[in-house]
């Protein structure tokens, strides 16, 4: 027989108390490992970022927020699109200090992914070591921007032939 005395706990309470702690201990924790996720994983905040232009003739699929890499490496975002009244795009972006746009750099609209993600590409050829540097607030022309392929017009273009077959011949 168990007596209780003032300020003596059941088994029960003291059950119930240390279950709380592990609970509270594991949100704790799932929170912590959540928030090093976001913060490992995330993309960073790039500090003093220059903003450029380019102007296309198509961007195919492309919306603010896309990245914006060089050599395969994500060095920026885009920042927002402005339609032209003469149909031309014209992409802001923005890209790190540390990446050096000339007056002969060249940007194309890529496919990211097979679920028609897009990115921005940016170039420079190999002889361009002479060329300036493209200030920033500079606009890249779209004489060194060539439209983005568009996967429709593409396989719309087989659809002539596509309705020129006849099924019971194939």
């Amino acid at each position: 027989m168990m007596v209780l005395y003032r300020g003596a706990y059941t088994n029960h309470q003291i059950q119930f108390r240390t279950n709380a702690v592990w609970v509270i201990g594991f949100v704790l924790l799932a929170l912590l490992f959540g928030t090093l996720i976001v913060l490992i994983l995330g993309e960073p905040k790039r500090a003093g970022a220059q903003t450029f232009r380019a102007e296309f003739a198509n961007v195919s699929g492309l919306e603010t927020g896309d990245p914006v890499r060089a050599a395969g490496v994500e060095v920026g975002s885009v920042a927002g699109l402005e339609l032209r009244p003469d149909t031309t795009v014209v992409v802001s972006f923005t890209v790190d200090p540390q990446v050096d746009l000339t007056t002969s750099t060249a940007a194309r609209v890529r496919y990211a992914n097979l679920t028609g993600d897009r990115y921005l590409e940016l170039t420079s050829p190999t002889s361009s070591n002479g060329s300036p540097a493209l200030p920033s607030g500079g606009t890249i022309p779209d004489s060194r921007t060539p439209p983005a392929l568009d996967l429709d017009l593409v396989f719309n273009g087989f659809r002539p032939l596509t309705r020129a077959l006849d099924p019971a011949a194939v």
